[in-house]
């Protein structure tokens, strides 16, 4: 049974009605929130409202909140294990174009991959599973530039 706390007994918002959403946030986040919403001239709480909604939207764009976890794991690996190898080779700004620090990129993603999969794909399995993307990708033709892949 729900505790009752007292006050006005709530109602069914009519379609298209705002609805009052209390919450606290850090003054840091407030800041944040606040400048943007000035810098895009809507009101802190469009703001807000606006942002959530495209969180949901990126949740479904991935295919859920799970694959987009994943592909956020995939992104923010791929780029410290990049810029790593830059910092070791001093790479140019634009380490994604050079070969040593591409390749730490994509071995930081495949290692992490690894680590999350779920329990039940054995370690056998996962060696079984990069040998054949090994050979899969030594016979797929690569195309001359980054745009035509």
């Amino acid at each position: 049974m729900r505790k009752n706390f007292g006050g006005r007994p709530g109602r069914k918002p009519k379609p298209g009605e705002r609805v009052h959403l209390g919450f606290r946030v850090s003054p840091e986040l407030r800041k944040k929130l606040a400048a943007a919403a000035t810098s895009s001239t809507r009101s802190l709480s469009q703001e807000i409202e606006l942002r959530l909604e495209n969180s949901f939207g990126q949740d479904e764009a991935f295919g859920g909140p799970g694959i987009r976890a994943i592909g956020l794991l995939m992104a923010s690996t791929f780029t410290i294990h990049g810029q790593r190898k830059a910092a070791e080779v001093a790479a140019d700004k634009d380490w994604t174009n050079n070969q040593e620090c591409y390749v730490a990129g994509l071995a930081g993603v495949i290692a992490a991959l690894v680590r999350n999969a779920p329990a039940e794909i054995s370690p056998l399995e996962n060696q079984y599973l990069i040998g054949s993307w090994q050979t899969a990708l030594a016979q797929q033709p690569r195309s001359e530039k980054r745009g035509d892949r």
